[in-house]
Parts: structure tokens; C-alpha cells; sequence
């Protein structure tokens, strides 16, 4: 079982020289939320309805542009500020600096965190690229190539709102300014270059591969209309496992030189244009009006941000939520934060109090279940590692936690995700389980541990091939190779399952290969052995069920008065016996035929 929400390293637990004071008692803050967006702000009103709609907006024209259903079934929590002066110290506290940055996003597993300079003109082109990645990992189940990730990103990063229409795919200056002094990137290498790439790495985003990529885009979804259609047959392809050459010829009915022919021809064109749309087009929905923020959900909101940190600060956040508590000893959300503060510092039992006394309010955010339920499931791994065991009531307290965290919130996948693992922990019938995790990657299709889990439950349930294909998508998407190795081992017990199958059922040859295509395959020693005298043992049991097919043929002979055939059968076959019982019996067998030849011989007549 893989845990499945976020979880900082031991060197990530000591934070950086800080400090930031939670809000003065007088200070306005206002929040709104509308689908996964919440927002806090201590803006002004006009300026915190603006920003939440551009970044619902944008997820909207994403959908429209792209045909692409977008989801997004992690919160994304929004902190706007009313000035740089504000901004500053939360931003200095997320990523360890402030200066030139108006706009910052931060992706985590467990949601999104998104600070924005309400003084700036509008929202930071960083934060609309960032969000741009999240929909687009979140909507395709598939790898998609590295320069149409990035291209979008950057296709969608000039995005603008207006009062009732939208533009997309402004030009992004710089851009263009770059490619029209330097040497384009061959398309056969552009569409090559993958994360390892040094041309990924290039420092900037105004490196040729970041402006190719977005002059790419650009030209394949507004420069040329025919073009935007095969470029959503490319990506299809890629994501279901097709090399990029195959696709390219496929999808673009060409050459990689004619291509790039139109797209330099595309980069020096006079100008380029870009999309408007309506709110009407997009069918937008109505961003509701900001409402007063109570300073104990405040105080909560922030201690979360500044745990979310890239180097979490917990005494600052312990700090926060432990006002929020004194603010409101009823706030559910401040115990199930102070919980995970505690979690994340290895002190699982304190972590579990504050859990439970969430819990215990009756809190009908889905949050607290889940959190409650994560910890109870990492604390067992811990214990399934040691070799200790799940205790039957920890499981079942956990699936009890993960099953009411999904009926307070049916969208969403970390809790079906949750509800699935504890099945991949225990011997229950894996249906329900299998059931929860499908449900979580139609929320989230790219959740690799979700995956993980699934695999597991459908080689258990005999499900081999679809765990197969689930095996692939798994190595397309994680970045951590032991747990596709790890993945692909339960893949081979299924194999093996088979194989003890067709062993009981007389087909040893068949079985055999099976096992010897594992053992040549499997990365555990000790499997390896254990095959190796399995293969020994079914050659053995096949040579025995040769020699006695060969003995019986040499009875059958007997029988039917054949018996000098019989004979030099027997005669054959007694070398190869190694098996006591067999050798005794073909030794009494061959006494009695040559008893019987040397019985019926005729005798010569005297002379």
C-alpha cells in the first residue's frame, strides 16, 4: 500500500530562520469559493471578485479550446493580498523570496496554494501557466509531449479577462523578439526533448525551447485551422503509447520540414492573432460576492499556506492554528490542521488526538476524515514494513473515516483513493476496493498511487490484463521507479497464479514457460530461487509422466501379444528411471515378460 497525500521528508522538518505574525484582530479578510477555488483575501472587494474570475475563466476556456473535459479534484486555495507590503512575507516564507515576483503557485498532492500581489495590475503570468499544467495533468490519463505541455502552458499564460469577453492566446513579446533572432530548434528534436533534455534546462522561460514551443502551439491552434485538429490527434496518440514519429506521420499527414516550413513562416509573419470569447461562449457561471471572513477560519487558512511552504514552517503555523483554536474551540478544521502539523513531524499519536477531536465535532468538511484516515494508513505501512502486521480494527476505523469522508464529498478522489487502499492492506474481497480506486482516477486520472493500489486489488482479483495495462500507464506517469518495480512484481505473482493453474491442470510445458519467462524478468532473489525449483520440480514430474506414458505403451504392447516389442521398450525405458516405485514395477514387469517369451518359446525336438 502507498500513502497517497503529502508527506515532507525528515530534511524538510526543520525550517529556514522565520518569522510572520498572524494578522492583527481589527484586519479585514474576506473569502468566496466557487468549485474547487477558495479564496482569502484581504483586497478589496472589486479587485478579489476579479481575480477568482479570471482563474475560474481560464479553467473554463481551457475546456473550450481544447475539447478537453477539465477537471480538478483537488482544492486550490487562492491568498490575495492587498499589497506587495502583505504579499512579501508569505511568499518569502513559501519559496524563499519575494523581490520581482507578483504572482506564485504552489502544487502540491494534496492541493494547489496560489499567492497573488492584489496591487499588481492583473495576475501574474506564472500563475496562469502553473495552472494551465494542473488541468491538463489532471484531465489526460496519458504522457503528453514536453513542448506541447509547455507550449499551452505558455499558449494560456497571456490570458486576459475583460467584463464580459475573454482573450486567449495573447502574444507573448519576448517571444517572438527571441525567435526572430535566433535559430529555431529542428521540430524532429524539438518533439524529441523530454525533462532529461539539456534544452529543458535552459534557466528561463524565454529560452528558444519555451518560445518554439509556444510559437508552435499558437500556430497549431489559431494559425491554421486544419492544423488544430491533427494537433489533438498527435497528442491523443502520444498518450496512448505511440512513438512520436509514428504519430507525427499519422496525425499531421506529413514531414517534419514542411512543418516547420509553415511554422517559420508563421514566426515572421507582421503579427499574430488571438482568440475572444463571450461569457456566454465559455457559459460562464457567476462568481458570487466576497464574503467576511471569520478570523479563526483565517487563522486556519494561513497556517496551511505556511505548513505548505517548500520548507515547512511549523512553528508559525502550530502558532496560527493554536489561535484559531482559542478564537473558536469549535472549529473542527484548526484540530484536523494541528493534526497534520503534527503528522508531518513524525508525532503520529498527537497528530491522531487532534484528528479525532476533528471528528468528534462533527465537521462536514470531507478534510478531516481523510486526513484522520491518511494517518492511520502511513502508520500501518510503517508497521507492514517492520513486518508487525495491520491490525483488523485500525482497518477498519481508517475505511469507516475514508467511507464518510466520500459521502460529504463525492468528488473527491483522495478520499475514494483512501477508501480503495485499505482494501490493498487487507484479504477482504477486492470488488469494493477496486470499485473505490476507479472511482478516484475518473476524478483524477494521473494519480499514481491510486494506480499503484488498483493494480495490486486486480491481480489479486484475477485481473491480470487489466492490471497489465494499468502497469503501463503507471510507468508512463510516475517519477519513482521502486514503485513501478514494485508494481510490476505483483504483476508477476498474477503470472505465477497462472502458472500454478495450468501445473494443476496437467499443462506443466505451459506453465513452465510462464515461470521461466518470470524468472528471467523478476528483479526478487529469493523469487527467482523459489522458481528455479519450482521449474526443477515440474521437469521432473513431466520426465516421470513421459516414462510412464512410455511405460504403459510397453504394456499395451504385452497385451497385445507383442511382447519382444514390449521388451526392448521396457529395456529402453529402464535406464531413465529414477523414481524407486516406477523402476521396482518396470523390473517386475520385464521379469514377467520374459518369463512369458521364454514360456511360450518352442522347444526343439530331439533328434
Amino acid at each position: 500500500m502507498r500513502r497517497f497525500l503529502a508527506s515532507f521528508a525528515l530534511s524538510l522538518l526543520a525550517s529556514t530562520a522565520f518569522a510572520i505574525e498572524p494578522p492583527r484582530e481589527k484586519e479585514r479578510w474576506t473569502t468566496l469559493a466557487i468549485d474547487e477555488l477558495t479564496i482569502y483575501s484581504n483586497a478589496n472587494d472589486f479587485t478579489t471578485r476579479s481575480v477568482a474570475s479570471s482563474l475560474v475563466r481560464l479553467r473554463d476556456t481551457l475546456s473550450i479550446v481544447t475539447k478537453l473535459k477539465v477537471r480538478s479534484p483537488l482544492p486550490t486555495r487562492v491568498y490575495i493580498f492587498s499589497d506587495q507590503r502583505g504579499f512579501a512575507p508569505y511568499c518569502d516564507a513559501a519559496i524563499g523570496r519575494s523581490d520581482q515576483l507578483s504572482g506564485l503557485f504552489l502544487s502540491h498532492p494534496d492541493g494547489n496554494y496560489v499567492l497573488i500581489d492584489g496591487s499588481a495590475r492583473s495576475v501574474d503570468r506564472v500563475v496562469y501557466h502553473e495552472l494551465t499544467h494542473y488541468f491538463l495533468r489532471n484531465t489526460i490519463s496519458g504522457d503528453v509531449p514536453l513542448w506541447f505541455n509547455e507550449g499551452l502552458a505558455e499558449f494560456y499564460s497571456t490570458f486576459k479577462e475583460h467584463n464580459d469577453t475573454v482573450d486567449v492566446g495573447l502574444p507573448v513579446e519576448e517571444h517572438i523578439a527571441w525567435l526572430r533572432t535566433q535559430s529555431l530548434i529542428p521540430l524532429k528534436d524539438l518533439f524529441a526533448i523530454n525533462r532529461e533534455s539539456k534544452e529543458y534546462h535552459e534557466g528561463s522561460r524565454q529560452g528558444v525551447f519555451y518560445a518554439q514551443s509556444w510559437a508552435l502551439v499558437h500556430y497549431l491552434m489559431i494559425g491554421n485551422p486544419e492544423r488544430r485538429e491533427q494537433l489533438g490527434t498527435y497528442v491523443g496518440l502520444i498518450a496512448n503509447g505511440r512513438t512520436i514519429d509514428d504519430a507525427f506521420r499519422t496525425a499531421f499527414h506529413g514531414t517534419y520540414d514542411d512543418l516547420e516550413r509553415e511554422l517559420r513562416k508563421y514566426i515572421r509573419a507582421f503579427s499574430m492573432s488571438y482568440i475572444r470569447y463571450t461569457l456566454k461562449d465559455l457559459k460562464a457561471v457567476e462568481v458570487p460576492a466576497p464574503k467576511p471572513l471569520a478570523r479563526d477560519t483565517l487563522l486556519v487558512g494561513l497556517g496551511d499556506l505556511l505548513m505548505h511552504s517548500f520548507s515547512p514552517h511549523f512553528g508559525e503555523a502550530e502558532t496560527f492554528i493554536a489561535a484559531a483554536m482559542k478564537a473558536n474551540p469549535s472549529n473542527a478544521d484548526a484540530y484536523a490542521e494541528m493534526g497534520v502539523a503534527k503528522s508531518w513531524q513524525r508525532q503520529t499519536a498527537e497528530a491522531e488526538t487532534y484528528f479525532e477531536k476533528a471528528v468528534q465535532l462533527g465537521s462536514r468538511d470531507a478534510s478531516p476524515y481523510v486526513l484522520y484516515g491518511d494517518s492511520i494508513l502511513r502508520r500501518l505501512d510503517a508497521g507492514i514494513r517492520r513486518g508487525a502486521g495491520a491490525p483488523s480494527p485500525d482497518i477498519a476505523r481508517a475505511r469507516s473515516l475514508f467511507r464518510k469522508a466520500t459521502e460529504l464529498d463525492p468528488h473527491s478522489a483522495i478520499a475514494f483513493s483512501g477508501l480503495g487502499a485499505t482494501y490493498a492492506m487487507t484479504a477482504d474481497d477486492p470488488a469494493a476496493g477496486i470499485a473505490a480506486l476507479e472511482r478516484s482516477l475518473a476524478l483524477a486520472p494521473s494519480e499514481c498511487n491510486t494506480i499503484y493500489n488498483l493494480i495490486l486489488l486486480e491481480v489479486r482479483a484475477g485481473l491480470r490484463d487489466d492490471a497489465a495495462k494499468r502497469l503501463d500507464a503507471l510507468a508512463r506517469l510516475s517519477d519513482d521507479p521502486e514503485m513501478v518495480r514494485h508494481a510490476r512484481e505483483n504483476l508477476y505473482i498474477a503470472d505465477l497464479n497462472r502458472a500454478n493453474a495450468l501445473g494443476r491442470a496437467g499443462k506443466h510445458a505451459e506453465a513452465a514457460e510462464i515461470m521461466k519467462s518470470v524468472a528471467a524478468q523478476t528483479t526478487n532473489e529469493q523469487l527467482r530461487a523459489d522458481l528455479k525449483e519450482q521449474l526443477a520440480s515440474l521437469d521432473r514430474v513431466e520426465t516421470t509422466n513421459v516414462q510412464v506414458t512410455d511405460f504403459q505403451r510397453a504394456v499395451e504392447a504385452a497385451n497385445t501379444g507383442r511382447f519382444q516389442e514390449a521388451l526392448a521398450m521396457i529395456d529402453a525405458l529402464m535406464p531413465k528411471i529414477t523414481e524407486p516405485e516406477m523402476l521396482a514395477a518396470a523390473k517386475d514387469f520385464r521379469a514377467k515378460v520374459t518369463e512369458y517369451i521364454a514360456a511360450t518359446k518352442p522347444k526343439k525336438k530331439k533328434g
